[in-house]
C-alpha cells in the first residue's frame, strides 16, 4: 500500500518512508493530499504521536487502544487489525534494514 500512496500523492517512496518513520513531517498541503489518497486523517499524518496512523503505528504515544474515529475504509480496517494484534500497546518499529555492500558503494 505504501508505494501506491506515494505514487497517488505524487511523492517519492523515500519521502513517504521518512514521514512514516518520523524523520520528516508533511506540510499541511501534503497531509491533505495524503488524506485524500489513503483515508487517513491529515492530523494523523502531521501528528502520528497523537492521532493513530496505521502507516506508522509505532509512532503513536496516546492512550491504548487508540480512538480510530478519524480513519475511513481500508485504513480503519487495518487499524483495527493492528490494535487487535497488539493488545498491550503500539507495535515496535520495524527493524532497520542493513545495506548491502553494493548499496554502500552507490
Amino acid at each position: 500500500m505504501n508505494y501506491s500512496i506515494a505514487r497517488q500523492a505524487g511523492i517519492s517512496y523515500r519521502h513517504l518512508s521518512d514521514i512514516r518513520h518520523g524523520r520528516r513531517r508533511p506540510s499541511p498541503n501534503l497531509a491533505i493530499l495524503l488524506e485524500k489518497v489513503s483515508g487517513i486523517n491529515r492530523l494523523a499524518w502531521i501528528y502520528p504521536d497523537e492521532f493513530f496512523n496505521p502507516e506508522a503505528p509505532y509512532l503513536y504515544r496516546g492512550p491504548w487502544p487508540p480512538d480510530l474515529s478519524h480513519l475511513l475504509g481500508e485504513a480503519l480496517e487495518r487499524s483495527r487489525r493492528i490494535v487487535a494484534d497488539n493488545p498491550d500497546g503500539p507495535p515496535p518499529p520495524p527493524p532497520k534494514r542493513r545495506r548491502t555492500p553494493e548499496e554502500e558503494t552507490k
